[in-house]
């Protein structure tokens, strides 16, 4: 599948560091084309969080896949189901745990809880603006391929799509059923 070399360099930012790169910006211009800046959160110090990390650190490497430095596009996503798998569970799990201290009744609780939140629902994501040359601005949000639901999406349904081939090719090798 071709991408854009634009955006094939947004996914390689957030791949190449997935601790210090959790959200960016990209800035489209009539005078200066277009800007990209990190706009990345601290993550917060809690154990769902830091679960998440280190799932999102290992899903990463497999893409990544060494020197070979590959995008989700070019990766083998049969073989990243299972890191896929992992990494969506600790997301879930970070959301919860964050829900959870989100409803406390302290309010420094609470108000942490949902800047966590916030951070958490916004990861791998890109905040687009576009001025236009009358001066328009239009904003949007791009969730990357490596946002824990597009992942998993992307490796399920081609988890799914494998098995569906595998079948009809035994299928079709068994001949019509007599």
């Amino acid at each position: 599948m071709l991408i854009s070399s634009l955006l094939a360099d947004i996914e390689r930012r957030f791949l190449a560091d997935p601790v210090a790169v959790n959200r960016l910006r990209l800035e489209i211009t009539p005078a200066r084309g277009a800007s990209l800046a990190t706009l990345s959160f601290n993550w917060p110090q809690t154990l769902e969080c830091d679960r998440f990390v280190e799932a999102r650190q290992h899903l990463f490497q497999a893409i990544l896949r060494g020197d070979e430095q590959l995008i989700l596009q070019g990766s083998d996503l049969i073989a990243l189901r299972e890191p896929a798998e992992n990494y969506a569970s600790a997301y879930v799990d970070w959301l919860e745990a964050a829900m959870v201290r989100a409803a406390s009744a302290d309010a420094v609780t609470s108000r942490d809880a949902f800047e966590e939140l916030r951070g958490a629902l916004t990861v791998d994501s890109v905040a687009l603006v576009i001025d236009d040359y009358r001066g328009r601005r239009r904003e949007a949000v791009l969730l990357g391929p490596t946002h824990p639901l597009r992942i998993t999406w992307h490796t399920t349904t081609h988890h799914l799509a494998h098995d569906l081939g595998t079948s009809s090719a035994a299928m079709a090798a068994k001949g019509p059923a007599g």
